[in-house]
């Protein structure tokens, strides 16, 4: 049975990271590590892209993808300041590249 949940007051925000990782990297763990936010800010993660060159080049080594996700940011009890937004961008970054060594596409 589908449980109730009250809607929030506050309006969500959704912010896209491309990441580059190495062609290993499982795609489930990397949006639970995305996901993973202390602060409960992430309410998901979501992939909508990925870019596997045929070749090296600039930014991207053989062996990589780009990942590209949509993070949907939300905090229930106030509203989501610039500040606080890249704060969580960041966080969930620094999450990616400790877990898998996932870097921003450049």
């Amino acid at each position: 049975m589908p449980a109730f949940r009250p809607l929030s007051r506050q309006q969500p925000v959704w912010r896209d990271l491309a990441l580059v990782v190495n062609e290993a990297v499982p795609h489930d763990g990397l949006m639970q590590c995305l996901q993973a936010d202390g602060e409960g800010l992430v309410r998901s993660a979501t992939l909508f892209d990925i870019y596997k060159p045929t070749a090296s080049m600039a930014g991207m080594a053989a062996g990589e993808r780009s990942l590209a996700v949509r993070l949907e940011l939300l905090d229930a009890q106030a509203t989501m300041t610039d500040e606080r937004i890249d704060q969580a961008m960041a966080a969930a970054l620094a999450r990616a590249q400790a877990a898998y060594g996932a870097r921003l596409r450049a």
